[in-house]
């Protein structure tokens, strides 16, 4: 039988064992027939060539992965070899629109393994592109110009930190002095959080995640690197190994976790590091931190929720950590208003059998802007105007276990300690889903079952502490009283919070004493990776001196079971 007269579906089933794309070009080029198999209207080839490399996301036509698969494997080619510069130009928003693609669909339609590079081919691909291209040497720290593509590539590199901490991933380590100047900026100087959308102080977070880059990949005296490359693989800091969602869907946190914190032994050297560093000293100034080098990594481990239930959030902790979303938050999630905004993308003209000059082209593709323009914003107005019904509305009670979680724990650092937090939702940023914030106290452990306890430690609040008898809190502000940012603070809500009863005890601030700590932070889409600052609960009245970054990594621990 000549080649020529073979069945489509012959044809199709040899394009399909061709991987390398020039092979698939030079076979549409045999002839009419291999022309129109690989360009078949039900897509067999494409999405069998889609399958080899990348998740198979649900609802997408032959068609669409076609176009998907094209303009994934040209631009991120491209731009794996130009680099990345500062994410505003054509080429390099359409470079990261991509990348959050293959994060966003990253474990589409697979199960989740205890090794994720098996079950997520999406993984695979950012993995390598992260290693052929510069964006992890190339850390966005100044967005001034406020462009959504610099705010995309920030919120990538900083989705990205579990591969700047891998040893086995060239990346260059700059700007140490700056980082060091930011992470031990005073809590109510540096927020969280830049307006009270919930939007990520991503600036932040590179630096956190930059600090300890250099304390884990620089052979120094006194920093972690010999601890990283004494871990085993299941140990380190890894990627999120199952679909991203937000809301009630959201990954969980694991029960074993490890980490780092790090602080600055006497005032004067932190009021050095507090000054801004000169365009002269950011290369050679270097003050000390320091970290617990000799003990191993500070660990972590979360109670299961059947034992965290009814665990009271005492009103002194909440005074300083203010970690209970107010309704706005609540609200925001239900709408889902960002991941709407980010996510919205109004259908392009198609240039299909256009007639007409270039110029009649710019001006259709300017009116097609326009149009998107005007859609976008009657979109984010249907949107304001939802939101503000809903906070008119009667408020309700948060709803524990849904709203926000509760969860107790104990680990060891110093010496055991024992711990008490919160964890809830956060909106969508730049598209990616499954952002969340976590606060906990941290206190000695005097509980009955320790071998001996110190008078202090007897003095140290433990669960038992505190009644469980219901109290409000104070009204929000827009500072707490531990100085922090409170970028929630509801004006239509003149009482504040509204909490179930049994969820917010009462106490009285003294129960707060010398070794208590508070800690806050973000968990990272996935689950994996905490990033954040720890500081005194009376640091307000002593200028925030005892004060420092922190980082928690969940571990693959055979015990990894319950967390929140």
């Amino acid at each position: 039988m000549p080649f020529r007269n073979l069945p489509l579906e012959l044809h199709e089933h040899i394009a399909a064992y061709l991987d390398e794309d020039k092979d698939i070009c030079s076979y549409t080029l045999v002839s009419s027939e291999t022309h129109n198999a690989v360009h078949s209207i039900r897509g067999a080839v494409w999405r069998s060539l889609f399958a080899k490399r990348y998740d198979m996301p649900p609802g997408k036509t032959g068609r669409d992965l076609m176009l998907h698969y094209m303009r994934r494997r040209m631009i991120l080619s491209r731009v794996s070899r130009s680099g990345l510069r500062d994410g505003t130009s054509h080429s390099e928003v359409r470079c990261l629109e991509i990348l959050r693609d293959l994060v966003v669909e990253s474990f589409a339609r697979t199960t989740t393994t205890s090794t994720p590079y098996k079950a997520s081919k999406n993984l695979v691909q950012l993995r390598r592109f992260v290693q052929s291209s510069n964006i992890l040497d190339n850390i966005l720290y100044d967005t001034t110009t406020g462009s959504y593509g610099a705010r995309l590539m920030q919120t990538l590199q900083v989705v990205f930190t579990h591969w700047q901490l891998e040893t086995s991933i060239r990346s260059e380590i700059r700007g140490f002095a700056l980082s060091q100047h930011i992470v031990y900026t005073r809590p109510d100087e540096m927020f969280l959080f830049i307006d009270k959308k919930w939007t990520l102080n991503l600036t932040y977070l590179l630096h956190v995640a930059n600090f300890f880059k250099y304390h884990m990949k620089s052979d120094h005296e006194d920093t972690l690197s010999h601890l990283m490359l004494d871990l085993e693989n299941s140990e380190k800091p890894a990627a999120w190994d199952q679909e991203l969602k937000t809301g009630p869907e959201v990954t969980p946190l694991g029960a074993s976790w490890m980490g780092s914190f790090a602080y600055i032994p006497t005032r004067n050297e932190l009021d050095e590091i507090r000054s801004p560093p000169s365009a002269e000293s950011r290369h050679n100034r270097h003050v000390p931190d320091v970290l617990d080098v000799e003990e191993g990594f500070q660990t972590l481990h979360i109670d299961a929720p059947s034992l965290t239930d009814h665990i009271p959030w005492p009103a002194a902790f909440e005074d300083r950590l203010h970690a209970l979303p107010p309704r706005s938050l609540v609200e925001l999630l239900k709408l889902d208003k960002q991941q709407a905004y980010d996510a919205y993308r109004p259908p392009r003209r198609s240039k299909r059998g256009f007639q007409g000059t270039a110029e009649d082209m710019h001006i259709l593709e300017l009116e097609s802007r326009q149009e998107q323009t005007l859609k976008r914003r009657s979109v984010c107005s249907q949107l304001e105007k939802e939101y503000a019904r809903k906070l008119s509305e009667k408020p309700s009670r948060l709803k524990p276990g849904q709203d926000y979680r509760i969860f107790g724990g104990c680990g060891e650092d110093y010496g055991p300690f024992q711990c008490t937090g919160v964890l809830h939702n956060l909106p969508s940023q730049s598209g990616i889903p499954g952002w969340q914030r976590i606060c906990m106290m941290k206190y000695s452990d005097a509980s009955p079952a320790s071998s001996s306890a110190s008078s202090s430690a007897a003095s140290s609040p433990t669960l038992a502490t505190f009644s469980t008898s219901p109290s409000s809190t104070s009204s929000a502000s827009s500072v707490t009283a531990g100085g922090l940012f409170n970028p929630m603070t509801d004006p239509t809500s003149p009482d504040g919070h509204s909490y179930p009863e049994g969820h917010v005890s009462s106490v009285d601030q003294s129960a707060l004493d010398d070794h208590c700590w508070c800690y806050e932070g973000i968990v990272l889409p996935g689950g994996k990776i905490i990033l954040g600052r720890w500081w005194h609960p009376f640091g307000e009245d002593t200028g925030y001196y005892d004060m420092g970054p922190f980082i928690f990594w969940n571990t693959g621990a055979a015990e990894n079971k319950g967390g929140i």
